[in-house]
């Protein structure tokens, strides 16, 4: 047998039913997502972009070379990544995840010569983990060998080492390598290491 459904309830039923379909709106009148919590008062959304960093900034510049030494080659982009590896990894290098963008210029003269370099990855994870994949580059047997690597006051975490460059029949070079942030940089080649260590603080001090 059928039943009446008393009127009152059919239509708070209704009610109910518009007020579940209906947007719900703020003070303003526009809707709102009510599935997700609410922005606390003042904030916004976060972003995803990175902030722009002048990495030619960082490095010596092109019109500005060490004393006893001219300016010979400036770059940037993906190419950086390989520039010192010397261990035939230069595909895992190349592979680097969260690479941005890069800026270097070589140095050469009766004082030595020198690489001076900048390189930005998207957040400090991804930097962290190419700062370690080229301090491996310094320290293995089959990169420069320099074995336990000498820590260095440079950035949130660095190391400097001297030794012979099995790639160029033994060369004795002095290479820096560290890391603030996103951003690792490089310093290395064939002259005093005190030299060395001196462009590698002038880098580390024009760092954002």
């Amino acid at each position: 047998m059928n039943r009446r459904v008393p009127a009152t309830l059919v239509a708070a039923m209704l009610l109910l039913a518009a007020c579940e379909s209906a947007p719900v709106v703020g003070p303003t009148g526009q809707p709102i997502d009510a599935t997700s919590p609410p922005a606390r008062a003042g904030s916004a959304p976060p972003s995803t972009e990175q902030p722009t960093i002048d990495l030619a900034s960082i490095i010596v510049a092109p019109e500005a070379p060490p004393a006893g030494m001219q300016h010979d080659e400036s770059g940037s982009g993906r190419d950086a990544l390989t520039m010192l590896i010397i261990s035939g990894r230069g595909a895992e290098f190349d592979a680097l995840d969260g690479f941005v963008d890069a800026r270097w210029a070589t140095f050469s003269g009766d004082a030595g010569a020198l690489l001076s370099l900048a390189m930005a990855f998207n957040d400090s994870l991804t930097g962290d983990v190419a700062f370690h994949r080229f301090a491996r580059e310094l320290s293995d047997d089959d990169g420069y060998g320099f074995g336990t690597l000498d820590r260095a006051a440079l950035g949130f975490e660095g190391v400097c080492d001297t030794g012979a460059n099995p790639a160029h029949d033994g060369l004795i070079e002095t290479i820096c390598i560290w890391r603030e942030g996103s951003l690792v940089l490089i310093a290395g080649g064939p002259m005093p290491p005190d030299d060395l260590k001196a462009i590698a603080d002038a880098m580390d001090a024009r760092l954002p």
